[in-house]
């Protein structure tokens, strides 16, 4: 299964982009020493991953505090906030 995966900074960062992502079902992960992340399944609905980025730009754009670090598909790419 597909998986949208966001890199946190910190434990405070990850509940927070968690909370923002939770009408997906996120999960949060990771510990102090490995780093934080949060989850979406993705499932096969290409929609979804439009939704999810969606709120990831939301979210990046809101906070202010620089870019996300996000995964799917085993690429990595960069979220800015919205100019």
């Amino acid at each position: 299964m597909r998986a949208f995966i966001v890199e946190a900074r910190s434990l405070e960062s990850a509940r927070a982009l968690h909370d923002a992502l939770s009408d997906f079902r996120a999960d949060l992960s990771g510990s102090e020493e490995t780093g934080y992340r949060v989850t979406v399944e993705l499932g096969t609905n290409d929609h979804r991953v439009l939704e999810v980025l969606g709120a990831v730009q939301q979210f990046v754009s809101d906070r202010r505090d620089g870019p996300a670090q996000v995964e799917l598909g085993g690429r990595r790419y960069t979220v800015h906030p919205a100019a």
